[in-house]
């Protein structure tokens, strides 16, 4: 009876099995069930989700989200191939395909951050006069935070941030001021993410009967720095990102880049290409600060934050060795 309520609350029947849950509720139902409210999110991917299973099967949206998302990423790597060669390609396609792709293309929520990087990063591509301009660069960057706060459920936010400033730094690194650009241009994507997200809390908190900025400023210390019952410390975070190292499908592929680059290396271009290595640590700083969640959620979210780190590691390594197309 008040849509716009509805909508900033976002209340769900909650039984355990999401999927089954989001069905009843499609189809009018769920009266009876127990409601949570999920209001500190935009959950953007909810506007065209729920019409299409209103419509269509959950494997016909799936199917049909990993189709679209390996154009998509086809096309990105077209583009950096064409750009700056194979190698740059492989550098930023491979750790995305390796590392489990196909699970990311069915899930509406994983796949939007997914979605949020790779426009940008083509848009970025398709633009490489524009993209010198630091306000249209920036521009960019802006949407992009927005879009992701608007459409992720702090699954992999850096993926959607750091894959078009990557991008970037690639293609403007010979820019007058680069190295500012680079600050500017992330604290800009950061500056989109959470300014957005609070939007909803304000937003939300206006029209519900729910102190949604309350609640958000809550979980988000939650998610930081847990409670009095339930408290995971900065060690827990290590293990979690020394199990994924461990992974096969990460240490297998990045020894083999290694052992190629150290044939190949130059020294002398170490030093202008230390800032990949900085940006290789924020997302790492990321799973640190929101150590709650990165516990919580590492093994089916969080893990695929570090996506990014291993991109940049990647163009450090091409980008300092023989490979490297100036």
């Amino acid at each position: 009876h008040r849509p716009l309520q509805s909508v900033m609350r976002c209340d769900f029947p909650f039984t355990g099995d999401p999927i089954a849950d989001l069905q009843v509720q499609v189809q009018g139902g769920g009266g009876d069930l127990p409601v949570r409210d999920y209001a500190r999110y935009w959950h953007g991917y909810l506007v065209w989700l729920r019409p299409l299973l209103a419509c269509v099967s959950w494997k016909a949206v799936r199917g049909t989200l990993l189709a679209l998302l390996s154009f998509v990423l086809l096309l990105f790597i077209v583009l950096w191939t064409k750009q700056k060669g194979m190698v740059y390609a492989i550098g930023f396609g491979l750790p995305v395909i390796l590392w489990y792709f196909p699970q990311a293309g069915i899930s509406p929520q994983l796949s939007s951050v997914y979605f949020v990087g790779l426009i940008a990063s083509i848009a970025l591509l398709c633009a490489p006069r524009k993209i010198n301009d630091v306000r249209w660069s920036g521009g960019v960057m802006l949407l992009v935070g927005c879009a992701s706060s608007y459409l992720d459920l702090l699954t992999a936010p850096m993926i959607g941030l750091l894959f078009p400033l990557l991008t970037y730094c690639i293609l403007a690194k010979h820019n007058k001021g680069f190295y500012r650009n680079v600050v500017i241009l992330l604290f800009i994507g950061f500056v989109g993410y959470f300014g957005f997200w609070f939007m909803k809390w304000v937003i939300a908190t206006l029209v519900t009967d729910i102190n949604v900025i309350q609640s958000g400023v809550h979980n988000g210390m939650v998610r930081s720095y847990g409670c009095d019952d339930d408290f995971y410390t900065w060690t827990t975070v290590f293990e979690r990102v020394g199990d994924l190292l461990k992974e096969p499908f990460i240490w297998i592929p990045m020894l083999t880049a290694a052992l190629v680059w150290v044939c190949t290396i130059q020294p002398k271009k170490i030093l202008s290409n230390l800032y990949l290595i900085v940006l290789a640590i924020v997302p790492v700083v990321w799973l640190f600060v929101l150590r709650q969640h990165t516990a919580y959620h590492f093994y089916h979210l969080a893990w695929r934050n570090m996506i990014p780190s291993l991109v940049a590691v990647l163009m450090f390594m091409i980008e300092t060795s023989h490979w490297s197309k100036e």
